[in-house]
């Protein structure tokens, strides 16, 4: 019974090397994602990554990891900049017009429909690919046809990141961003499902 719990197929293996597999794709998101603008297509490359080589179990985690980082770098580096630019503006008419630092009203709408779309983003770019605006239109259609899952992701991703600083020991930031991710990726799969990444999306 323990020799095949410990053969090299058995489970505690499986399990090592899963969260192997964890922190190599944690640590590169997070040392790819540092400039901000790179943010999406990091979170890409994590999302390609994790489909590939946890859930579906092929390849070298980071070899897939680093191809598929400097494959979505262009449209990436332009959906980070789009996402932090409204998120920029939106923030300096809250200052200006309104005087506080907290959005109000439409101004707090706006920015939270920016978040929906921001959790979708990376995701529609790997399942489906195509230019920027069509990326951003899918994100924000799926994030609202799909608002309950929208909102669980977006609770948890903050829920996680307040418990990481506050909570959690510094050591867990090398494994937690990659779990996330394949946490997520249960919903994100379940709610594009229904289209076919071989079909041109219409709106």
């Amino acid at each position: 019974m323990m020799q095949k719990l410990f053969d090299s197929e058995g489970p505690v293996i499986s399990v090592l090397e899963k969260c192997g597999q964890f922190i190599l794709l944690s640590v590169l998101w997070l040392l790819c994602a540092i400039p901000l603008v790179t943010f999406c297509a990091s979170t890409a490359a994590l999302y390609e990554a994790v489909m590939r080589t946890v859930r579906e179990e092929e390849g070298n985690s980071g070899r897939i990891f680093w191809d598929a980082f400097k494959k979505y770098l262009p449209r990436g580096v332009a959906l980070s900049v789009v996402l932090l630019a409204a998120f920029a503006a939106l923030e300096g008419i809250s200052v200006v017009l309104m005087g506080s630092v907290y959005p109000r009203g439409v101004v707090g709408i706006l920015m939270v429909l920016n978040s929906f779309a921001l959790v979708f983003a990376a995701p529609v770019l790997v399942r489906f690919g195509g230019g920027i605006g069509d990326t951003l239109r899918f994100s924000f259609v799926l994030s609202l046809q799909y608002a309950h899952y929208t909102l669980l992701l977006l609770l948890g991703t903050v829920t996680l990141t307040l418990l990481q600083i506050f909570v959690f020991p510094m050591a867990l930031a090398l494994v937690l961003p990659g779990v996330w991710c394949w946490c997520s990726s249960f919903l994100l799969e379940k709610a594009m499902s229904r289209y076919s990444p071989q079909k041109k999306v219409e709106f």
